[in-house]
């Protein structure tokens, strides 16, 4: 016991040492290194402790050095820390919050704290965290990187934070668990290599703590049987069967497995010699499982809890969580499954992963419904359940009394900005794949993430991409429809010319994908958006009517839909789809374009104040094409506001040097209309533009 004892404190010291070196690194390097194992610390470049104080400052200060790659934007924040509070007391104490951070980490000149389109974010190249780290390491699944790693996570993930808030504490006990799943194998491997070397305290000491870790993980438990026979210690061994028994009947009320009990059985005939197959044989872990791939993305939708619990409102989460589940169906390229859970409960990472396995189904949608006064709060969250994590948190506030209409426009919306996540989600997930695997789906998600960046460069990717979709699945229907939209708007926005049958060739595209799929609202807005590029809007009425009512929740169905209205001169009819396209996808791709071609309506109704202030907000969004800027400088120039306009003129011809009249004349193809097409450039012209 002597010399356990010395070597546990040995390898505590080894470990601290570990961390205290990865600590000066960090300060070398002049980062701010955040500990997020075990307790929540903090240290300055300078090394020095900053001081965090107050649960839910240190939960977003955490939260945002774990999402260093994706931020979270505002209603995320709002929803995990502040859920409880109306909409504008949350936002307060959040601009309260980040300010308490930015003062916190003031260092210099560099801006640590961001804020930009909504998001709030840590500097990454500013900060660093063990996380981040311990997660490179575990992924190498080398034996010394294996011993960082275990030395790098001294406890749970911020295991001493509670803060008061049920959608923060789900997040905190799933990426806890997440981050748990990847330690025990680290552990595991670790111990093996100690146990090669000779070194078997230094072994037995690391499968001990990860039994600490997760009681419940036979293989952690054999490990320690298998070290403890090999020393000769069969007592010992035979006693740590004896407690995983004793744990599995209390926790499951089940036996150990085969393979334990086999093992047991082999050191009782003192039989055992050394590592066998039982040593490296832990059951199937669900995180290994691999999912469905290379087809339609799956998606479940769990039953929504409701608070306070009630008759009224329980009926009213089952009805939105079904009618969600609905919307989502009316999605031709999203896979719905049936919910697996029967009723509301939190779900452990160990639950998400089983499901993924069991139901082969990758995402799922959960929520809950609270009921404040008069008004209703909906809190989303978008869970991959192959990793055990939520990918997307929203919050929704809702005023009404029709309980049906109330329910119809949060499913719609929520439907909308759940397929907009999936969108990115998918197609990011096929960056890393050589095109000599992907499947006909792979090339479409990633044709899709290519175009949302929305240049002429990337115009011409997406087509090559849906045309290799196609290569592979001729009869793939969305992936035409989608590729007939490119098409169009390789002649609309990036100069193609429109006369040279490239419009036939959408025309023939986006016919056949409805022919193929008449009940996919994509190939029907592909049909109407080849229909306005040729002026014929009537028809383009008629298909695009076709795709909302196949799929209410298609923001950019609802866009184009007012885009002919107004092409029309059905200016007051058109308005209202935009606003309706800007509720049901507030962070679309294509928000840039709801909002230009709503200020294009309110330009051609004369309405400039409003077209100017729609335009600032388009022009505003990363990925606006420079024809945004356009409408706003038009819009400026009929207000009389010459200083603005100058400027944003100027910004125009940064963004395209051979801007003119005649130029954006013929980007205008599509207008019948030539009073329309006079209000427009009457407005350029007077901000001095020739």
């Amino acid at each position: 016991m002597g010399n356990l004892r010395r070597h546990r404190g040995n390898t505590v010291a080894a470990c601290a040492t570990c961390r205290l070196r990865a600590h000066r690194n960090e300060q070398r390097m002049g980062k701010i290194a955040i500990r997020l194992f075990g307790r929540l610390e903090v240290r300055g470049p300078d090394g020095k402790h900053i001081p965090v104080v107050g649960a839910k400052l240190q939960g977003l200060m955490a939260y945002l050095a774990l999402n260093l790659d994706m931020p979270p934007n505002r209603d995320q924040l709002m929803t995990l820390f502040w859920g409880d509070r109306f909409t504008e007391q949350a936002r307060q104490s959040l601009r309260q919050s980040v300010w308490k951070l930015r003062k916190l980490l003031d260092y210099g000149s560099n801006e640590v704290v961001a804020t930009f389109n909504d998001q709030v974010s840590l500097n990454s190249e500013l900060v660093t965290t063990d996380v981040e780290r311990f997660s490179s390491l575990v992924a190498q699944r080398k034996p010394e990187a294996d011993l960082e790693a275990a030395s790098l996570y001294p406890g749970a993930f911020l295991s001493n934070l509670y803060v008061r808030e049920q959608d923060f504490q789900d997040w905190l006990l799933t990426e806890r668990g997440r981050l748990a799943t990847l330690a025990c194998p680290a552990f595991e491997r670790g111990a093996e290599y100690l146990l090669q070397k000779g070194e078997p305290d230094a072994a037995i000491a690391l499968a001990q703590r990860l039994v600490m870790f997760d009681p419940l993980r036979e293989s952690s438990h054999r490990l320690l049987m298998r070290i403890h026979a090999q020393q000769g210690q069969r007592a010992a061994a035979i006693q740590q069967y004896k407690n995983c028994s004793d744990i599995l009947e209390r926790e499951l009320q089940v036996e150990p497995s085969p393979n334990t009990q086999k093992l047991l059985a082999e050191i009782r005939r003192a039989g055992f010699t050394g590592p066998d197959d039982l040593s490296s044989a832990p059951e199937p872990h669900l995180a290994d499982v691999p999912g469905p791939t290379h087809g339609q993305t799956t998606v479940t939708v769990l039953p929504f809890s409701a608070q306070p619990e009630s008759p009224e409102t329980e009926a009213l989460a089952t009805m939105l969580s079904e009618e969600l589940a609905a919307a989502l169906s009316k999605y031709r390229w999203l896979d719905v499954k049936a919910s697996p859970v029967a009723e509301a409960r939190r779900l452990t990472t160990s639950d998400m992963q089983r499901i993924a396995a069991n139901q082969l189904v990758r995402h799922a949608v959960d929520g809950s419904i609270r009921q404040l006064g008069q008004q209703l709060r909906l809190n989303v969250k978008l869970i991959g359940l192959e990793q055990g994590r939520y990918l997307w948190v929203h919050r929704y506030d809702h005023r009404g009394e029709n309980l049906q209409d109330m329910v119809d426009d949060l499913s719609q919306t929520v439907a909308a900005s759940i397929e907009a996540e999936l969108v990115m989600l998918e197609g990011a997930g096929t960056r890393s794949l050589d095109e000599s695997e992907m499947s006909a789906w792979d090339f479409y998600h990633r044709a899709l993430s290519v175009q949302y960046e929305f240049s002429g460069e990337t115009n011409r990717e997406a087509q090559r991409l849906f045309e290799r979709a196609l290569e592979l699945d001729p009869r793939f229907a969305a992936a035409m429809a989608r590729l007939s939209y490119a098409l169009v708007i390789n002649a609309i926005y990036f100069g193609a010319d429109p006369g040279a049958g490239l419009l036939d060739k959408a025309l023939q595209l986006a016919r056949e994908a409805s022919r193929l799929d008449p009940r996919d609202a994509v190939c029907r807005f592909a049909l109407g958006r080849v229909y306005l590029a040729r002026g014929e809007y009537e028809r383009s009425f008629s298909e695009l009517h076709a795709a909302i009512n196949l799929n209410p929740s298609m923001a950019q169905a609802h866009c184009a839909l007012g885009d002919s209205l107004t092409y029309a001169g059905q200016m007051d009819t058109a308005l209202p789809c935009f606003q309706e396209a800007v509720r049901l996808s507030p962070q679309d791709p294509y928000r840039w374009a709801f909002l230009n071609y709503g200020a294009m309506a309110h330009l051609f109704r004369l309405d400039f104040e409003q077209a100017a202030r729609w335009a600032i907000e388009s022009v505003q969004v990363p990925n606006a094409h420079f024809l945004a800027r356009a409408v706003l400088v038009s819009a400026l120039g009929h207000l009389g506001r010459i200083d603005e306009a100058a400027q944003a003129l100027a910004e125009l011809k940064r963004d395209e040097h051979e801007v003119s009249l005649e130029f954006l004349r013929r980007r205008m193809f599509y207008l019948r209309d030539q009073n329309q097409i006079g209000i427009y450039l009457d407005g350029l012209r007077k901000a001095g533009l020739r």
